[in-house]
């Protein structure tokens, strides 16, 4: 595969991706949105989609968002507002690449819940792993006493997860804003997602950060073409079935792109 780094603009943070292309260009490409405590080198199935597209003639566009990697900002920093934004402008720097022909786009966790209330027509396939559309739900769940503390602390600017061993860029804290505004996202997702076609979601049955429940109401949800593949025994990373979780995506994008 040939690679490109590059890095983009995005309000107005610099913001650090890579390309990855098949043999021959122009083709078509995937934008792979990594989860919330990861970048787009240590993601989740990454090493494995990546090589997986490119074999089947499809280039794959992985950035770091803010607050993550080799972009700009500390984790503590993000919110919704800011990646919402910095995946419009990952869409549009592709569109204006003359040698794409068509995009798709994939996430995980909290970014497959971003992915289904992009609302783009230039987006003409996705992918879902583990996606949070109540993330608000999920987090508390996850950090009970953290989430309850800043939910009941006006003056508290953050929720300092001590809990987790985690390694994110700066302190693993989630911002006041981004708390408050993932209890949003199901108002964002709801007029969307009944408009979305060509969706393929993945869900372990043993992931303690979201729920085989999301995933049957996004499928219940969207239009078809659809499916839904709740793996058994998978967890959060889909350790032990990488293989066929990855090739499923692949394979997916490779239908309708």
């Amino acid at each position: 595969m040939n690679q490109q780094k590059i890095v983009f603009k995005s309000n107005d943070n610099n913001i650090s991706g890579v390309i990855d292309f098949p043999s021959e260009t122009p083709c078509p490409v995937v934008i792979l949105l990594h989860g919330g405590t990861n970048t787009k080198d240590d993601c989740p199935m990454f090493d494995k989609i990546v090589p997986l597209l490119s074999q089947k003639g499809i280039a794959s566009f992985r950035f770091d968002f803010f607050g993550t990697g080799e972009s700009d900002g500390l984790f503590k920093e993000k919110n919704f507002t800011i990646l919402d934004q910095n995946i419009k402008d990952a869409i549009n720097l592709i569109v204006g690449d003359k040698r794409f022909t068509s995009i798709g786009l994939f996430g995980r966790s909290m970014s497959g819940g971003q992915v289904l209330y992009v609302n783009d027509d230039r987006i003409k396939a996705r992918v879902v792993h583990s996606a949070s559309i109540h993330p608000f739900v999920d987090i508390s769940r996850f950090y009970p006493k953290e989430i309850n503390d800043l939910v009941n602390n006006p003056e508290l600017e953050e929720a300092l997860i001590v809990s987790d061993p985690r390694k994110v860029k700066g302190e693993y804290a989630y911002s006041r804003k981004l708390i408050d505004e993932s209890k949003l996202v199901p108002e964002k997702v709801g007029p969307v997602m009944p408009k979305l076609n060509n969706i393929c979601i993945f869900q372990g049955d043993n992931d303690p950060e979201t729920t085989v429940e999301e995933a049957i109401e996004i499928y219940n949800t969207v239009q078809k073409p659809k499916e839904l593949h709740v793996m058994s025994g998978a967890n959060h990373k889909y350790i032990g079935v990488e293989q066929e979780t990855s090739f499923l995506t692949a394979s997916w994008f490779k239908r309708y792109l």
